[in-house]
């Protein structure tokens, strides 16, 4: 086993992915999105709030003038009610003893004041992701114009009676008069006990994303949802849309690139216009014994076996980008500048990876890989056998494969272990909105599924998708047609359900989709979207109720 220099360790290639793949949480997001949709890109700290005990927050609260009849005793009470709705709390020191508040549950936009979470803690980089893709997924208008779209139809959704400056620090607070239902009133006067954050002076570079198309579709689907059902559905509705709809998009774009970078390093040229993608086939029946329920984890395995060859495949580009930045006789060889596709840089390097310039510089850094390994040994014998092995692994693939190879197995472990765990937050493990299905403890038995939840969720979001072109139109027709829901859900995500994954194609594969074919029609009916009138697949349709508001001006 060879020891890896400190300089070569790093394993992230923001080019590649800006998002790092580790363990993530999609319900800590939505505060840290919200503060950079109003400050337009700018981060926010937290100050002294993240520090304060919940029981200091609960007396100012008790001693708000607003808030009656919880006083003494019955403030036990009241801190209860607040943990249960408006406060999330984690653990934090050594043996996870100590209380830590972790952010305000985004009832209401004003929750963006608190700087909380830090965009550092588990965020993963993804809120900037998420919004640099809103801010690019075809709004129209000026970049400007397209922040205060963003930031008005997020006020109208989550920003019902709250007064806000304009200008940094974005300060803002209820009114006092609009009415709100009592969850998001008790949030409101939580926030009047918290400090507004400080905001960085600097806008956050916005990220370009290898595959563009599709972050593009990402951006699209949030912006859908807030301008669509802005004041047609509660705020509490709204959040958990979202994120269904965000983790869906992150396994939907980190599958997809995985696919595409498989693709790039076996053949040096990345397919065109985001175009691979893995089906994902989602079991509907709930029979753990049935063969809908195997085709199921048999994506699962694929898909787990994808982050695998990622993780391989990251190194060998990164490496290749390390070098490039390390010479000036590679920087000239291959040009890179802010107008380059990111897919088109990444096939430079590729190209490039046989020529003398990258053999030496491997070569070179297989050397230090040499020097730091034979610190560790005592003995003669042990250093010599290093370089003996050393060089029988060079003379046997050349020295970049050689390089890329000790890089790959020396860190593997660590990185298909914090691959899997994102994969596994992504994939909204067990949570009422994710797809993935199974034992909390490993992947074994993993499935994908479709939640109640989740299905609404991709129901909304066709019901307003055809306004992709032009959002600012965007509001959910009344009626959607069976078969084109399933295109629709196909083509957007991958996702199957009445037949089997191109490669699992089989006699018993497609009996066993046609049965959960039927159970996703028994879904539909159970949930209330679905009523089966005629027996011609062609005319069946969902219905999309929003009550009398939503249905004005709506078509079928």
């Amino acid at each position: 086993m060879f020891k890896i220099p400190k300089q070569l360790r790093r394993t992230k290639f923001d080019l590649l992915l800006s998002i790092e793949m580790n363990d993530f949480d999609v319900e800590r997001l939505l505060p840290t999105l919200f503060n950079l949709v109003v400050t337009r890109g700018r981060n926010r700290t937290s100050g002294k709030n993240e520090s304060r005990s919940i029981a200091s927050y609960v007396d100012g609260l008790a001693k708000n003038s607003s808030i009656e009849g919880f006083s003494g005793d019955d403030k036990a009470l009241l801190e209860q009610w607040v943990r249960a709705v408006s406060l999330t709390v984690g653990r934090a020191g050594r043996g996870k003893t100590r209380e830590k508040l972790e952010f305000v549950s985004p009832n209401t936009l004003l929750t963006y004041k608190t700087g909380m979470p830090k965009p550092s803690s588990r965020q993963r980089n993804v809120p900037r992701f998420l919004y640099s893709s809103m801010c690019n997924c075809g709004l129209g208008g000026t970049l400007n114009e397209r922040r205060l779209n963003l930031q008005q139809w997020l006020k109208d959704v989550f920003g019902a009676g709250l007064q806000m400056q304009d200008t940094p620090p974005y300060e803002g607070h209820y009114d006092d008069v609009t009415e709100v239902d009592i969850h998001t009133l008790l949030t409101l006067r939580v926030l009047e006990e918290f400090e507004t954050g400080a905001i960085s002076n600097q806008e956050l570079g916005e990220p370009r994303p290898c595959l563009p198309d599709q972050a593009k579709q990402a951006g699209q689907n949030i912006a859908l949802i807030l301008r669509g059902y802005r004041q047609l559905l509660p705020p509490a509705f709204v959040s958990r849309m979202l994120m269904a709809t965000i983790n869906l998009d992150l396994l939907t774009y980190s599958l997809r690139l995985m696919g595409n970078v498989s693709s790039l390093c076996q053949t040096g040229k990345m397919p065109e216009g985001d175009e691979y993608y893995p089906e994902v086939y989602v079991d509907v029946t709930g029979d753990r014994t049935s063969q809908s329920d195997s085709l199921a984890r048999s994506c699962v395995e694929r898909d787990l076996e994808s982050t695998g060859r990622f993780f391989r495949d990251n190194l060998r580009l990164f490496t290749l980008h390390r070098m490039r930045e390390r010479s000036d006789t590679l920087k000239q060889l291959i040009p890179h500048d802010a107008e380059t596709p990111v897919s088109q840089y990444l096939e430079a390097l590729l190209a490039a990876e046989q020529s003398s310039d990258i053999q030496g510089r491997a070569e070179i850094e297989l050397e230090s890989i040499l020097i730091e390994t034979q610190s560790d040994l005592s003995g003669e014998a042990e250093r010599e056998q290093a370089r003996v092995d050393l060089q029988e692994l060079i003379s046997r693939d050349g020295p970049i494969s050689a390089l890329n190879a000790i890089l790959c197995n020396s860190q593997r472990t660590k990185g298909v272990q914090a691959y899997t765990q994102w994969y596994k937050g992504v994939g909204g493990l067990n949570r009422p909105y994710g797809l993935l299905l199974g034992n909390t403890q490993g992947p074994r038995n993993w499935r994908y599924v479709l939640t109640d939840e989740l299905l609404r969720t991709l129901v909304y979001l066709n019901a307003v998708d055809r306004h992709r072109t032009n959002i600012n139109e965007a509001q959910p027709v009344g009626s959607i047609r069976l078969d084109e829901f399933l295109t629709w859900m196909h083509q957007r995500f991958g996702i199957l359900i009445d037949r089997p994954p191109r490669e699992m194609e089989s006699t018993s594969s497609r009996a066993a989709t046609a049965e959960n074919f039927n159970a996703f029609k028994r879904r539909l009916r159970q949930t209330g979207f679905f009523r089966g009138l005629s027996d011609d697949f062609n005319v069946q349709n969902l219905t999309v109720s929003l009550g009398r508001k939503a249905a004005e001006g709506t078509t079928a």
